[in-house]
């Protein structure tokens, strides 16, 4: 017997009526890991309250969920004006430059461990060379680029 996998409906004309209709275990594994995130990023932000026991019913479609809450929907691109006086958002600056440091470790050690990863990433945004062109041009196995890119581009 095959495990049956559910993905949540809502209704159009009640958003608060949500159904479980079965789907293949493909499309659940390719739609799960996106709602998650949606919904993960909103709790962050403070846009979803949404109770645990009813995380069934999250199909990733938080303008019309009834847990959906105000949060704060700044960014350091966005600016505010108050009392005169035009500031940006810098809650998370602290977080973004300990992010950066991080990063730019990680790539220094990168650079000791696999310095071809670097060099594979950066053809890599070049739309003009193929992942054949790299190949060629580095003289790498298919596995070895392959395990840089992914290394590269978190894939």
């Amino acid at each position: 017997m095959s495990k049956q996998f559910y993905l949540p409906m809502r209704d159009a004309n009640d958003p608060h009526k949500v159904t479980l209709i079965p789907v293949s275990e493909e499309v659940y594994t390719n739609i799960t890991p996106e709602t998650n995130r949606i919904r993960s990023r909103r709790q962050y932000h403070g846009q979803c309250c949404c109770p645990k026991q009813y995380l069934w019913k999250c199909d990733g479609d938080c303008d019309i969920c009834e847990y959906r809450a105000a949060g704060d929907n700044l960014s350091l691109d966005y600016e505010t004006e108050m009392h005169g006086d035009t500031f940006a958002d810098t809650s998370d600056t602290e977080e973004i430059v300990t992010d950066q440091i991080l990063m730019r470790q990680l790539l220094e050690r990168l650079k000791e461990l696999m310095p071809e990863a670097i060099t594979v990433g950066q053809m890599s945004l070049d739309e003009d060379m193929s992942e054949r062109k790299c190949l060629e041009q580095l003289n790498l196995k298919r596995s070895t680029y392959r395990t840089c890119h992914r290394i590269i581009f978190l894939t």
